[in-house]
């Protein structure tokens, strides 16, 4: 009963009336009961004259509710202008009801999704849980967007999908999922989650540049990063030294005049030219090499090089002949493999073996010292080029450390 029924007010009695009593039946087929109800007659009446809005279940349609509660508006100007304006909106709903069915499962996807994000559990489960997260809002964003399509003026289905948004914008910057955050974000239009996607980028881009400077550390302190180029270097320095060492062996039958220190010296110079290039352009490319040669090695070999020079500056004032204190070079120059062995692989001791029965076979045959050494020193950098170059690596060990072989 309208309102205007209820009061006796017959000079209001029109169309609408019949609007009203249209959307009561609405009413009781939409719930399954009447519109007024109560005790006695004069509450129904009561009811009938106030007509407050009614407020349907979740799982009624909001544009269906909406039609209802316009046609039982209590005053008449509210309601639909006649019964035919009451068909087309029913009309309209009947017509959209395959959007509103869409929006409703969406509905339920996006109460799992809600259930979802706020769940816990180990670190296994999270991972599982973040797919089902993922795949429930794709299904969900999908029927809403559908619905959408089928019924722009869905006004349920946009807030439901703004809703959602929420919600993933708010997973993904907890979970730090920048690209997803953004993507979400321009959709929300937002300033307050723009503010938070923002604040990720800058928390994400610092701890990329932690990262970066932590493995940029790590990489300067691997030596494998430069041990190829190294071993390349001794490899070309071992076969410089050998093309010396056979060329001076074939002149000193060949010409005569060649035992004169000007011409060995410059056939040493020519042989060991191109591998000194060689490992010249190698090292330069080697932008580490200065930070993981260490400074133990590098003092060791300055003094084993101080330490031959001065050899040979004793021989010089004591008149002996030149290179006459090779066997004691090639001493020192095992005493330097050997320390450097102890600083870093002791494998490095099987190159420094070999100086020492040298060191005796140059004593016994000074006639041929050169080439002795020369042919030595040659195999013993060759061999420690091959290592590194397959992947020995020369850190230096720590002094209370078990050295490494």
């Amino acid at each position: 009963m309208a309102p205007e029924l209820a009061l006796g007010l017959g000079e209001q009695i029109d169309q609408r009336t019949d609007v009203y009593l249209l959307g009561a039946c609405l009413h009781e087929a939409v719930t399954g009961s009447v519109r007024h109800c109560g005790t006695s007659l004069k509450e129904v009446l009561m009811s009938a004259v106030e007509s407050i809005p009614y407020v349907y279940a979740e799982n009624v349609p909001r544009e269906l509710a909406d039609i209802c509660n316009r046609a039982m508006a209590k005053d008449p100007a509210d309601r639909f202008p006649d019964v035919l304006a009451f068909s087309r909106a029913l009309q309209a709903f009947l017509e959209h009801a395959q959007a509103l069915v869409l929006v409703q499962k969406a509905r339920e996807k996006l109460q799992l999704v809600r259930e979802l994000v706020t769940g816990e559990g180990t670190e296994a489960r999270k991972q599982s849980r973040s797919l089902q997260i993922h795949d429930t809002y794709g299904e969900a964003r999908f029927a809403l967007q559908h619905a959408l399509e089928i019924w722009s003026g869905a006004t349920e289905a946009r807030e439901a999908l703004q809703e959602l948004n929420r919600i993933m914008v708010l997973y993904a910057l907890d979970t730090e999922d920048l690209s997803f955050a953004e993507r979400l974000a321009k959709d929300l239009e937002d300033a307050e989650v723009s503010g938070s996607v923002e604040a990720l980028r800058a928390r994400l881009e610092e701890r990329d540049k932690e990262l970066h400077a932590l493995r940029e550390g790590e990489r300067q302190r691997d030596w494998s990063a430069i041990s190829r180029s190294l071993g390349t270097m001794l490899l070309a320095t071992a076969l410089g030294g050998g093309a010396a060492v056979i060329g001076s062996s074939l002149l000193r039958h060949v010409f005569p005049g060649y035992a004169s220190p000007l011409n060995r010296f410059l056939v040493w110079i020519i042989a060991l030219a191109p591998p000194a290039t060689i490992v010249f352009v190698l090292f330069r490319k080697v932008r580490d090499a200065g930070r993981l040669i260490s400074l133990q090695t590098v003092g060791t070999w300055g003094g084993i090089a101080v330490g031959c020079l001065g050899l040979e500056l004793i021989g010089y004032i004591q008149g002996r002949p030149i290179y006459a204190m090779l066997p004691m070079e090639a001493l020192m120059l095992g005493v330097g493999l050997a320390a450097m062995a102890f600083q870093t692989r002791l494998s490095v001791l099987l190159a420094a073996a070999p100086l020492y029965p040298t060191a005796l076979v140059l004593a016994a045959y000074p006639t041929y010292a050169r080439e002795i050494l020369g042919a030595v020193a040659a195999i013993v950098i060759g061999g420690l080029g091959v290592a590194m170059r397959k992947g020995l690596r020369l850190q230096v060990t720590p002094v209370t450390g078990e050295k490494g072989l």
